[in-house]
C-alpha cells in the first residue's frame, strides 16, 4: 500500500508496511515531476505474459513487491498485493530516470481517483 502526493517539484510515493519499505529500500520514492509521463488508474500490463525478472523483491502468486525488470521495457518498482485487482493499481509512467514505471496500490482511495488527483497536482 502506498500514498501519493506532490511536494514542490517532486511526486512522492510513500511506502507503507515494514516489508515493503525494506524491498523499496526506503520509506518513499521521490520522482521529479518532469519525469512523469502519465499517471493512470489500472495496470493491465502487470498480468500480461512477458518476461519479468525480479531484480530485488518478492513475488508470490498474487503479490509483487520490489524492483522488477521487464523485457523490452526496463526497471519498475511494484508494490501490489492483489494482482487480481490490477484495476485498483496506480501506474506511473516515467522517462529520463532509472525507473520506467511505478505500480502501487493506494492505501485508502480508489486508484482512478488517486490518479486524477495526482494528474491535477502535477499540472500546477
Amino acid at each position: 500500500m502506498a500514498t501519493l502526493r506532490v511536494e514542490g517539484d517532486e511526486l512522492v510515493v510513500g511506502i507503507e508496511g515494514f516489508g515493503a519499505k525494506v524491498l523499496a529500500l526506503g520509506s518513499e520514492i521521490r520522482l521529479p515531476k518532469s519525469a512523469v509521463v502519465d499517471v493512470r488508474g489500472g495496470a493491465p500490463e502487470l498480468m500480461r505474459r512477458g518476461f519479468w525478472l525480479r531484480a530485488f523483491g518478492a513475488s508470490l502468486p498474487n503479490v509483487r513487491i520490489g524492483y522488477f525488470w521487464r523485457k523490452n521495457d526496463g526497471l519498475s518498482f511494484v508494490d501490489v498485493r492483489h494482482l487480481d485487482h490490477r484495476h485498483d493499481v496506480v501506474a506511473i509512467d516515467l522517462r529520463g530516470t532509472r525507473l520506467k514505471h511505478v505500480y502501487v496500490e493506494p492505501s485508502t482511495e480508489r486508484a482512478a481517483d488517486v490518479a486524477e488527483r495526482v494528474r491535477r497536482a502535477l499540472a500546477t
